[in-house]
């Protein structure tokens, strides 16, 4: 809902107050009954957040953002081939300027900009897309990709927070980035024959919440309620 009033507004749409269209998009098109409620429970919540994260977008993002650009710009790019199979790359970028990409993020928490410069693949596919002639306008690497982030906030009368996190990107991640796209390939070509690398990642994502593998990998193993952190608390070592 929240991208769906970005498109219109960058796409010369001014009708209404700023969070209108993502408020009356929620409530048009979200069937409550296709919905996992896990922190909100009725429509009418996720309406009012996409309308507050819509309009800190306007007044917050929306100034340093230059018009003009190509609004959810697909591409479907032909790369290599392994093994008799040809490596394909497709994707939307959310907005593509001549000079950058920009990419509308709804979260939780403030993102951290070293984190994105260091690990993030998006930016990198997109860049090395961008300067690869695939899309409307050409940016030669290295490439400028930024994110419009609007932080929602802990507390349900806190206000949402903006940020704009730039990340670049040289030939090297590009090519990088091949090589593992690569690699994944020859992996799974021979997923009938090894056993995946079962990697208990350092984050949120390998849990039940977002894996839909957990049961049969980690989760046969390991139950998450030993996550939570133990007392650390030393009980004294004379009192009996």
């Amino acid at each position: 809902a929240t991208h769906f009033e970005i498109e219109q507004r960058l796409d010369g749409h001014t009708e209404g107050t700023p969070g209108s269209i993502a408020y009356n998009w929620a409530l048009a098109q979200i069937d409550p009954d296709a919905v996992r409620w896990t922190k909100r429970t009725h429509v009418e919540e996720i309406a009012e957040m996409a309308s507050l994260c819509a309009a800190a977008w306007d007044t917050g993002i929306s100034p340093s953002v230059p018009r003009g650009g190509v609004i959810e710009e697909k591409f479907d790019h032909t790369f290599g081939e392994v093994e008799g199979y040809t490596l394909r790359l497709t994707g939307t970028p959310d907005y593509v300027t001549p000079k950058d990409i920009w990419d509308w993020k709804t979260s939780s928490r403030e993102y951290k900009p070293w984190e994105k410069q260091r690990w993030e693949i998006q930016p990198t596919a997109y860049g090395w897309i961008h300067s690869l002639g695939i899309l409307s306008t050409t940016a030669p690497m290295p490439s400028t990709f930024r994110y419009g982030v609007m932080v929602k906030p802990k507390n349900p009368k806190g206000a949402v927070e903006t940020q704009i996190v730039t990340v670049t990107r040289t030939n090297g991640d590009a090519a990088w980035l091949v090589k593992r796209m690569e690699n994944f390939a020859r992996l799974g070509l021979r997923a009938l024959d090894v056993n995946w690398p079962q990697i208990d990642s350092s984050n949120h994502l390998c849990s039940s919440q977002w894996c839909p593998w957990w049961s049969m990998c980690k989760g046969a193993h390991v139950n998450e309620a030993t996550y939570k952190t133990p007392s650390q608390t030393i009980p004294s070592p004379h009192r009996r």
